[in-house]
């Protein structure tokens, strides 16, 4: 009898102590799912954190390919502004030496001396007007000769060709350039400026 009431006694005691057992563990899983929700919102508040900061890198970079794309934009006005430019500056060069090879032209055609009978180099022809005697074989043969009779340009020009074996039948421009380059010097001033420079380098300043 005392063994049962002993036996009795236990179980009561067991169920007596069942509720505190399971309010220990649901307090104990409470803590833990707790402890989890906090987990939770700090990794919530650091994505929304990295959230933010992704979209603000997102807006700068938009407004960065903005300005690039307005930089881009005006880039390309002032290259296509730059080609009108070029375009317009070849356009007048070209222009420019048109009306230059016309005026060398005209030059020329004033130079020509008239057609009339051999005479001293400054004969009077018909008036006043002087006459250039054409040059003889010997004058060709002495520098500081030709250089004296060779007044005009077209003459000029025509001595420089000899002297330096260039093209007899180039234009004035052309020969000139060609004997610029020849001579070693620079295509600065005008055609008749480069042509006494010609002519004081080849023949010792006689012009």
């Amino acid at each position: 009898v005392d063994e049962m009431e002993a036996q009795a006694h236990r179980e009561e005691s067991l169920r007596a102590a069942a509720p505190q057992r399971e309010a220990q563990q649901l307090e104990e899983a409470l803590a833990r799912v707790r402890l989890e929700a906090a987990e939770a919102r700090s990794a919530a508040a650091a994505a929304m954190a990295e959230e933010a900061a992704a979209r603000s890198e997102a807006d700068e970079a938009r407004s960065e390919a903005e300005a690039a794309r307005a930089r881009e934009v005006a880039a390309r006005g002032r290259e296509e502004a730059a080609g009108h430019e070029a375009a317009e500056a070849r356009a007048r060069q070209g222009a420019a030496m048109a009306r230059e090879e016309a005026l060398v032209r005209q030059l020329a055609a004033l130079a020509r001396p008239a057609t009339s009978p051999p005479g001293p180099l400054h004969a009077s022809v018909g008036g006043d007007r002087p006459f250039h005697a054409p040059l003889s074989d010997s004058d060709a043969a002495a520098p500081g000769v030709v250089s004296c009779r060779a007044t005009t340009l077209v003459q000029k020009v025509a001595v420089i060709r000899e002297h330096l074996g260039l093209e007899p039948d180039s234009s004035l421009p052309a020969a000139v350039a060609a004997a610029n380059e020849r001579a070693g010097l620079a295509a600065e001033g005008g055609l008749l400026q480069q042509v006494d420079r010609l002519m004081a380098l080849l023949f010792d300043g006689s012009t």
